[in-house]
């Protein structure tokens, strides 16, 4: 016997601003760290001057990095979650804080080198 499930409450959801001020925050971020990313082969060149051979590998470096610090990430979350007692919601906000703000910290030095 299946149970019957409530259906979603979708015009809750498309009408509010919470949803829209998420959604916009998201789309802007990623589009900033995308934008920084493509640009990351010219930089290297102009500031750097690393060979365009040479380039894309330290390109894909990032690339790499990015995905070693979210697979270390999640579980590293999960074990904070279990060890200090907080909840799934602060964890999550602190480790979006920090990831972003790495990222701020990082581009400040990388100009500043």
């Amino acid at each position: 016997m299946i149970k019957s499930k409530a259906p979603a409450p979708w015009k809750s959801i498309l009408t509010s601003p919470v949803v829209y001020a998420s959604v916009f925050a998201k789309t802007s971020g990623t589009f900033g760290y995308y934008v920084l990313l493509t640009k990351l082969p010219s930089y290297f060149d102009s500031i750097f001057n690393v060979e365009i051979t040479y380039n894309g590998f330290y390109t894909a470096l990032v690339y790499l990095a990015i995905g070693i610090t979210l697979m270390i990430a999640g579980r590293l979350s999960t074990f904070v979650k279990r060890k200090s007692g907080l909840s799934l919601t602060v964890v999550r906000k602190l480790f979006q804080g920090f990831g972003k703000n790495k990222i701020s910290l990082l581009l400040v030095l990388m100009i500043n080198f």
